[in-house]
């Protein structure tokens, strides 16, 4: 069985020789929303750090995760991945496990899904687990426990894979790259000689990293606005008094808020606003702004110190780690490329 055109579009390739960069680059675009969306749901909750120390909960016997010395956000998610896996999610090109050659086969018949990658080894999902846990969790929730030890695991799995759906797509994005004719037998000849800082180089375009901050600030700004049913001034709308490391709910019993309500539900964007270069000079122009002043002066998180998330932790979450993730994924699934091949 094939996987529908459907299936296709959120995320599965078809070949690459009849799928341009620039397709590839708009699902990279819509992973941005749904990691805001992903960021902006965790940032209601607290740390709560007691989720990812081993021993911190009483496990009954029967549970493994004691015995194997795991936290509770630990084994919650390799419980996860193991369901998952058994309805095939990892047999997807663009999906890769927190806990691989520990999850079960697959109950259905294999999916058939067209050829896209080179056969590789690249996972780097312990690099991208530390740098959730430790640099993006502190950024984005207040310190403290607020009991909601369920909810926040599950917005910690969806964060996570997600943001390595995201950075493992650079093998697709390094494989698209490495059969352009343009520079074809350069990539080869790097990739022959390991000439990894080479490789970095010829895949690197800064401009478009560049451009994709500009798109993430300006989406962090609309998106992790708090907005209420009145009107401010001008008819603007009036942003409610909520920080972004605030609780959205009242404190309840452990992984179920009592009041919560997710951000995504409950504030439905009925119109996308255009997040385009040319939209962002027209607001400068608007704000009495230079048409070169940066975006980034535009909407610094400064000016909206109410946001549900700091624009700054978004651009800063891409630029310093998402980014530099993807590009040692492209470096390293390259380095496999003419391995076995034909």
């Amino acid at each position: 069985m094939r996987p529908t055109a459907a299936n296709q579009l959120v995320g599965n390739p078809a070949k690459l020789q009849e799928l341009p960069l620039s397709d590839l680059r708009n699902t990279l675009i819509r992973l941005e929303d749904t990691i805001i969306f992903g960021l902006i749901e965790r940032a209601q909750f607290k740390r709560n750090d007691v989720i990812y120390q081993p021993g911190a909960f009483e496990f009954t016997e029967e549970c493994p995760a004691a015995s194997l010395g795991l936290s509770f956000f630990s084994y919650f998610l390799w419980e996860q991945e193991k369901l998952q896996a058994k309805v095939r999610r990892y047999q997807s090109p663009d999906e890769y496990p927190f806990f691989p050659g520990q999850l079960p086969d697959p109950i259905l018949p294999p999916l058939n899904y067209p050829p896209t990658l080179h056969p590789n080894t690249v996972n780097i999902n312990d690099r991208i687990m530390d740098v959730y846990l430790h640099s993006l969790i502190p950024q984005i929730c207040a310190s403290g426990d607020d009991r909601h030890h369920g909810a926040s695991a599950v917005c910690d799995v969806d964060c996570l894979q997600n943001l390595s759906k995201r950075i493992h797509y650079g093998k697709f994005i390094a494989e698209s790259k490495f059969r352009d004719p343009r520079y074809h037998a350069t990539y080869v000849e790097l990739i022959r000689k390991r000439d990894t800082d080479g490789i970095m180089k010829l895949l690197t375009n800064s401009a478009v990293e560049q451009k994709l901050l500009r798109r993430l600030r300006r989406k962090a700004v609309i998106y992790g606005q708090d907005l209420d049913e009145e009107e401010g001034e001008n008819g603007a709308p009036a942003v409610a008094s909520q920080n972004c490391n605030g609780s959205a709910g009242s404190k309840g019993h452990m992984g179920e808020p009592s009041s919560a309500t997710p951000y995504a539900i409950s504030q439905p964007l009925r119109t996308l606003p255009d997040l385009s270069d040319q939209a962002v000079k027209d607001d400068q122009m608007a704000a009495g702004l230079p048409s070169h002043t940066p975006s980034s002066s535009l909407s610094s998180s400064s000016s909206f110190h109410n946001a549900k998330i700091s624009p700054d932790v978004v651009v800063d979450l891409y630029e310093k780690y998402v980014i530099p993730l993807t590009k040692d994924v492209e470096v390293e699934y390259l380095l496999q490329r003419l391995d076995n091949a034909e």
